[in-house]
């Protein structure tokens, strides 16, 4: 066997050439190999710019009754933010301790109650169980406001008596609450 060195000259700069060539040629083909596989995946850091906010709050915050008093008591509860709301938290006190004797409840409707105090024909659904007086309880609901919208609330008690009883609705809405804003990529 006739052992050659390496071209030398203008022949070592045509090898030189045609092995960068292969070599450039073969990484394009690569490169265009992942990126088809690919297609559809979002890679590297995205970043959204603008004010996302999120909240709700109850109109009233509150209702009462006494003696002469409707048993039905109705609020409204508004998305007050920019996001679409996953879950709300009410958090709701009755209070006024000298009348042990009745229970309340709360329902939500996705549309106002009607004169009948009634939901779409039904009773709403429930926002935790009932009530009683001197007790605080915090309890979660995915029946939620669209964003701009509302939902409507309705206290009802099982009885009224001398005495004034209040029940009072506070509204918390967590970051966990929230639906994230879609990203999508053209």
């Amino acid at each position: 066997m006739i052992r050659r060195p390496w071209p030398s000259g203008r022949n070592a700069s045509t090898a030189a050439a045609f092995s960068a060539a292969v070599l450039v040629a073969s990484l394009l083909l690569t490169t265009a190999a992942w990126a088809a596989a690919s297609r559809g995946t979002v890679a590297g850091q995205q970043t959204f710019t603008g004010t996302r906010t999120w909240g709700a709050s109850p109109t009233p915050n509150s209702v009462s009754w006494s003696l002469t008093s409707a048993l039905h008591q109705k609020m409204t509860v508004a998305n007050s933010g920019n996001l679409p709301l996953t879950a709300m938290t009410y958090k709701v006190v009755v209070s006024n301790a000298l009348l042990a004797g009745s229970t309340y409840t709360l329902a939500v409707c996705t549309v106002a109650w009607s004169a009948n105090n009634l939901c779409n024909g039904g009773a709403g659904t429930a926002i935790g169980t009932t009530y009683g007086v001197g007790t605080t309880t915090n309890v979660s609901s995915s029946v939620v406001p669209p964003v701009g919208g509302s939902v409507y609330l309705m206290a009802t008690a099982s009885g009224t008596g001398l005495f004034t009883i209040t029940m009072t609705v506070t509204v918390s809405v967590s970051a966990t609450q929230t639906r994230a804003p879609v990203v999508t990529q053209q």
